[in-house]
């Protein structure tokens, strides 16, 4: 179903936009190895620009955002703490802050990934 509807608004975005065909890339029959699946294509847009268009599905993107773990976060949605999207967004706030230094991000995401990793055991543990 998902490959449709994919295949789908690649046609809605044809009827809109002059494809470049060579420049299709079907990443949903062909996944890549770390479970990426997204159709990518470039349209001539507004003024003749060419613009990249991804088309994934939700179950698509969150791989895509968050890597496969986040695939089994998608098909297993129970009332476990999100641990990895913990520690995930904590990572990514690292990375944003210009300001740290190599050392600093080795030292805050060993802590961070502790900390979140405990707290994750003692709440299943009860």
């Amino acid at each position: 179903m998902e490959t449709r509807i994919c295949w789908w608004i690649y046609s809605i975005v044809g009827d809109l936009y002059k494809p470049i065909p060579e420049r299709l890339k079907d990443w949903v029959h062909n996944p890549k190895l770390n479970g990426y699946q997204s159709l990518h294509t470039t349209v001539v847009g507004p003024d003749g620009r060419f613009v990249e268009v991804q088309i994934r599905t939700e179950r698509m993107n969150e791989i895509a955002e968050r890597g496969f773990a986040a695939h089994w976060k998608y098909k297993n949605s129970n009332n476990q703490p999100d641990v990895y999207n913990i520690w995930l967004d904590s990572i990514r706030e690292l990375l944003e802050d210009a300001n740290s230094d190599a050392l600093e991000f080795c030292r805050t995401s060993r802590a961070i990934y502790s900390r979140t990793r405990c707290t994750y055991l003692r709440r299943k543990e009860k």
